[in-house]
């Protein structure tokens, strides 16, 4: 499996917002049907909030970059063959 890279160049405040109020409305319709339909166990609570942490470290292990020129300087520096 190869290592592939995957640059974020610019992402507005807005964007990323949204993202962030889809993830945690997400993760909040499941505990609400965990609660309503699952007979609200601790252990399912518990796997989805490890699966929450999961998901903002997956997030972190992405370049981002807030300006063309330090993305490009990144680029640079990679060995491209």
């Amino acid at each position: 499996m190869e290592n592939k890279t995957i640059l974020i160049i610019h992402e507005s405040t807005l964007s990323s917002a949204i993202k962030d109020i889809v993830t945690f409305g997400m993760m909040g319709l499941l505990l609400m049907v965990n609660k309503n339909y699952l007979g609200d166990h601790a252990s399912i609570a518990v796997l989805l909030v490890i699966l929450a942490l999961m998901t903002m470290y997956g997030k972190k292990s992405f370049n981002y970059f807030s300006d063309k020129k330090s993305a490009i300087e990144f680029i640079n520096k990679l060995d491209i063959n």
